[in-house]
């Protein structure tokens, strides 16, 4: 079955990136970055543009916004708000032919998506995930491959978004990107929106929907607040990410 699963994935992929068009916007993001955070102030601001006070549930997330790889892109599918956002997680490269122009690249300092990741992983089986240290440095799942993904989609993004200013500042930085891609019929709802999605309501709605509500930690958006990276991180663990952080700035 994990084959048939994984083949099917591969198919809706393929044909996804030939279904997508040039008027289509991607939302590039590595795993436990903020994405679906963002995504669901994106549909609460289209519930409330159509006069619904309702937090957007998971099952109705990806019908106002497809994924890569697992909605259905092609002519014959669903009705998707229009642009599209499209959301990925995959590396830039691994997207062909590349036809949108715009390209939301929503991106998470390392210190903190490393821990949501460990936090997840290990709460799921499929992963080997001994340790926060072994999971820094592996390969797939660790820094190397968030400083890939950095890197694979920086030079092509035309609007950027980091994690921690959307924390800090979320009707703010919400509002700016949405102006940046054209979105402004949007723009009057982004602070109804963000107060829908509060911590309480995205845990009910997770519930409700396809996914788990692990994926709401304490490190979770503007609502969870930071965390500490002494409290976890060894010395050797924080210097491992600060060389390859480092890195992506040469």
């Amino acid at each position: 079955m994990q084959i048939v699963h994984k083949v099917k994935q591969a198919v809706r992929h393929f044909t996804g990136c030939y279904a997508m068009g040039s008027d289509d916007i991607v939302l590039a993001s590595f795993p436990r970055s903020g994405s679906t955070w963002f995504r669901t102030i994106f549909a609460n601001c289209l519930n409330l543009k159509n006069g619904t006070s309702e937090n957007t549930s998971m099952l109705d997330l990806e019908k106002v916004m497809p994924v890569l790889g697992f909605s259905d892109l092609g002519s014959g599918g669903a009705d998707y708000y229009r642009p599209r956002l499209i959301k990925t997680h995959r590396l830039a490269g691994e997207i062909k032919p590349f036809r949108p122009k715009q390209i939301l690249h929503l991106w998470r300092e390392p210190e903190g998506v490393m821990k949501s990741c460990f936090r997840y992983y290990s709460a799921h089986r499929g992963h080997n995930v001994e340790s926060l240290s072994s999971l820094i440095r592996n390969p797939k799942l660790g820094m190397p491959a968030w400083r890939k993904h950095y890197l694979a989609w920086k030079p092509s993004s035309t609007v950027e978004l980091r994690y921690n200013s959307m924390r800090d500042r979320t009707v703010e930085e919400v509002t700016r990107v949405l102006s940046e891609m054209g979105y402004d019929e949007l723009m009057p709802f982004v602070g109804g929106a963000v107060e829908l999605a509060n911590l309480k309501n995205m845990k009910k709605s997770e519930k409700q929907g396809i996914r788990d509500p692990e994926r709401f930690d304490s490190s979770f958006g503007s609502i969870g607040g930071s965390v500490s990276d002494q409290s976890t991180f060894s010395e050797s663990d924080l210097e491992y990410i600060e060389s390859i952080a480092n890195s992506i700035a040469t």
